[in-house]
């Protein structure tokens, strides 16, 4: 059997398509635990009032005939008193006092977070007024039992109703309805309040909450009848108005996290979720077009979603991510060092983490751009489920059909089209917790090539490319008793890739994987924590390839023509891959101690590979922390290198030792920097070798380093950003005795600037600059003329001795909300590369390669969105 080459522009079409199977493939699942140790906390059960204390009226204020409000923020402790109050919209000095004085004495129902009892912040509005209450503060959730007999009230009419968010139809819970009786109710968990006895006539009905535009309506109650009401009341800010307190503990050197809010926004990305990876610290830029993910310099980056591994997580070109942005709770970030929740990967992670389908009521959306169109259902199953269905379908393949010539030397009988699919089913019941996922993704295109390329006569006929994957998650989190509790997460998945180029590529791909991981956690102490898992990945694949040329290793050009072999294979293969992990969290006054080990078995090289690692955080004041970590970390080989037909049986995994150190400095409650330095150290780097019986090796090395600054402003009620500076230098030695060279993606800087600012409750404007260095390049020194197959070969200089010119762009992007009683209308303009400016990323050349010109990225690009939400 031959050997693969990288030796003509077939090559490039090679190496595209088995690379997009062959790295999922290989790439293993390591991430339950990551996702259920540091996900977003859930609020579910709301803090309520037992009892209620009038505030004492200030004298003066009562003289002369003064009414205020006063808004105030604090604590709801565990133990249902109210802590660390502070004044948010003052009414003068006597009035905020009362306020406090009263608010200290209230008496709560703790507030319940992932089903514990735990302290939450939350706001309350004291409303001074001249008339007395008639009554106090109920608890809404007793309300129903004091009804009279036959639900009549006497003494004249009862009044109930519910109050919704505007535009969401989403019930406000703990919200204060006054009438102007004096008489005071609060809104239960559904958004309902009641009066059992109102006088008879006419009653204005009063709604005054912090942060939502207040409401009065007049409403006729008449004698022993039930009058229901609905209010629709509009938010004047966008914060959430509880907060969880101190509930997850921080362990990692760097984890940087996006809220989907703030995703949907950034410009230059149509609000898709991973698209907004590459705006932050640490993150290589990658030409348009290009779906990978490079953290830190270099090594493999995976991305996860809900504890287990995406096979693609873009679809082809990049534009969209595979997994609805609607169903995302936030993005975290490891860019290195991360924890032995992971592992067979060495250089960084990002962990996408699903949120819980809305319960209150059935919402939903439908939305629509240039690229495609999606919608998202969901709504409640019986007492305690939810259920989400979301999809999305591109209409490029529409849109080329017209837009074509018909003369043209590309035909597409299929046009590029992709589309994915999730239907998210979540339950509890008691200490148990259930979560059911079915996704998948489908991308394909067909073209006729009725022209030869010119570097490449043979390359003509149709291409096709077809990668699609399916799957299905199980998880059962079940809580033993406090402190101790056990999660089981099992995966199925199944991936498969059809590509054929001309006469000179065919493929077909056929991937099952089975992802299994069972966590136990087991709080000892409020000091001492103990984490362990198993880790379980079994992969069965076919392949099926014929062609030539073959993927090209690091720093290889990806345009190289010359003498080449064609190689057929057809191979089966069975790789289980477990792992088993253990990790402590101890903790000795302000300074937190992570050590962590892991144990893998990697089945594609045969190896058992020992672990350690151990990041640490030191929080020297209440706003200063300084952190660092240290680990070590190894990477299986790609597909095409360790199996026999295509590379080297006998090559061993990737290794990485990651160290880190920073600090994060809390300037303000919404401003704050993190500033982190680092260093990656690589070696058993895979590298291809000239002789046939060997292929590739390991015998390559490399290293990263480099700075990382973060200023961010997080998402306030008009603002959010941050600026982003990465300084880095990547680069890496093929062979003993050889000079350092650049990685492929080594960029020196990076700047990053974001922002977005709500003008109006209505209009929102987004900003976007990027500043980066131009990524390497090799340049082409000469030529040999290849008789036989009628073409020009050439002859590369130094690998990656020059660069592209360095990158800039601006995106703008534009919001327009309008907001109904029970739905809401948005449309956007997002335009990338607002002053046109012409980046490079490649080089096309002639047919002798004696001259070339820049491939250049996008232009201008105005992009017109639609999103109708209920």
């Amino acid at each position: 059997m031959g050997r693969l080459t990288q030796k003509s522009p077939t090559f490039g079409w090679f190496y595209l398509l088995l690379l997009l199977v062959c790295l999922p493939r290989f790439v293993q699942a390591q991430d339950d635990e990551k996702v259920a140790a540091n996900a977003p906390p859930k609020l579910t059960k709301a803090p309520s009032v037992t009892e209620f204390i009038d505030a004492t009226y200030p004298l003066d204020a009562k003289a002369q005939g003064i009414e205020a409000k006063v808004t105030v923020a604090f604590t709801v402790t565990t133990n249902g008193t109210a802590e660390d109050i502070e004044v948010i919209e003052s009414a003068g000095d006597a009035f905020d006092q009362a306020a406090i004085a009263a608010v200290k004495r209230f008496k709560f129902s703790p507030a319940e977070v992932d089903g514990e009892i735990a302290p939450v912040r939350i706001q309350y509005t004291y409303n001074f007024t001249l008339r007395q209450a008639a009554e106090p503060m109920p608890n809404p959730s007793t309300n129903s039992d004091s009804d009279p007999p036959n639900g009549k009230a006497a003494g004249g009419g009862r009044l109930i109703g519910r109050l919704i968010l505007k535009g969401y139809r989403t019930p406000l819970v703990g919200f204060e309805v006054k009438l102007s009786t004096g008489v005071q109710s609060f809104t239960d968990e559904e958004g309902r309040f009641r009066f059992e006895t109102v006088p008879t006539g006419t009653v204005i009905v009063s709604v005054d909450q912090a942060d939502f535009f207040p409401i009065e309506s007049e409403e006729t109650i008449s004698e022993g009848k039930e009058t229901d009401v609905t209010y629709f009341i509009e938010r004047k800010s966008f914060d959430d108005s509880v907060v969880v307190v101190g509930k997850r503990v921080k362990k990692d050197v760097v984890k940087r996290t996006i809220r989907i809010e703030e995703i949907r926004l950034i410009p230059g990305t149509n609000g898709d979720a991973l698209s907004v990876i590459q705006n932050l610290p640490g993150a290589a830029r990658t030409p348009f077009g290009n779906t990978d993910l490079i953290l830190r310099g270099g090594g493999r980056t995976q991305a996860y979603l809900n504890q287990q591994l995406i096979p693609l997580p873009f679809h082809f070109g990049g534009l969209r991510s595979t997994v609805s942005s609607a169903l995302i709770s936030d993005i975290q970030i490891y860019p290195s060092n991360f924890g032995v929740e992971y592992g067979r990967i060495n250089g960084g992670v990002v962990d996408i983490q699903l949120r819980e389908p809305r319960r209150d009521a059935v919402h939903g959306f439908v939305e629509a751009d240039v690229f495609d169109a999606g919608l998202l259902i969901e709504m409640p199953i019986g007492d305690s489920g939810g259920l989400a269905i979301a999809f999305r379908r591109s209409y490029f393949d529409a849109i080329l059909a017209v837009a074509l010539p018909a003369d043209s030397a590309v035909s597409l009988p299929t046009a590029p089209r992709y589309y994915d699919a999730q239907i998210l089913y979540t339950n509890s019941h008691g200490p148990h917790a259930y979560k059911l996922l079915a996704y998948g993704s489908s991308d394909r295109v067909v073209a006729l090539l009725s022209e030869a390329n010119e570097n490449n006569p043979q390359a003509r006929g149709s291409a096709r490319l077809a990668l699609e994957w399916i799957g299905g998650q199980a998880e059962w989190s079940y809580r033993f008793k406090p402190g101790m509790k056990n999660t089981l997460n099992l995966s199925y998945l199944t991936t498969s890739t059809e590509a054929s180029f001309g006469s000179t590529v065919d493929l077909d791909f056929l991937f099952h994987q089975v992802l299994i991981r069972d966590t136990v956690d087991l709080t000892l102490s409020d000091s001492f924590k103990l984490r362990m898992g198993l880790d379980a990945d079994i992969l069965w694949s076919r392949i099926d390839a014929y062609g030539s040329g073959g993927p090209p290793k690091e720093g290889e050009p990806t345009n190289s023509s010359g003498l080449e072999e064609t190689i057929g294979i057809d191979l089966a293969d069975f790789l289980p891959s477990p792992a088993t992990w253990i990790e402590v969290q101890a903790s000795w006054g302000p300074v937190l101690f992570v050590p962590g080990l892991r144990l893998d078995y990697l089945a594609p090289t045969d190896e058992y590979i020992l672990q350690p690692r151990v990041t640490t955080r030191w929080q020297t004041t209440q706003d200063l922390v300084l952190k660092a970590g240290y680990g070590f970390y190894a990477q299986t080989p790609e597909g095409d290198e360790f199996n026999e037909g295509l590379g080297n049986p006998n090559i061993k995994s990737e290794r990485g030792w990651h160290l880190s150190a920073g600090t994060e400095y809390k300037i303000t409650e919404s401003l704050a920097f993190d500033g982190s330095v680092f260093y990656k150290d690589f070696d058993r780097l895979v590298r291809r070798v000239d002789d046939p019986a060997v292929r590739v090796d390991n015998q390559g090395i490399g290293r990263a380093y480099g700075l990382e600054l973060l200023l961010r402003q997080n998402l306030t009620s008009r603002f959010f950003g941050w600026i982003a500076y990465t300084l880095q230098r990547s680069e890496r030695r093929d062979a003993p005795g050889e000079e350092w060279r650049l990685f492929d993606t080594d960029q020196t800087h990076n700047l990053i600037l974001v922002g977005q600012y709500k003008l109006t409750r209505k209009w929102t404007l987004g900003l976007r600059f990027r500043y980066v260095t131009g990524n390497p390049d090799t340049p082409v020194e000469d030529t040999i003329y290849e008789a036989d197959a009628d073409r020009f070969v050439p002859i590369y200089g130094d690998t990656n001795s020059q660069r592209f010119d360095n990158f800039h762009q601006l995106d703008l992007r534009v919001d327009r909300e309008w907001t109904f009683d029970t739905w809401r209308l948005t449309a956007y303009l997002d335009v990338r590369n607002v002053y046109n400016r012409a980046n490079a990323s490649a080089r096309n050349y002639n047919y002798d390669f004696s001259e070339s010109m820049p491939r250049f990225e996008i232009p201008v690009v105005p992009s017109f969105g639609v999103r109708g939400e209920f």
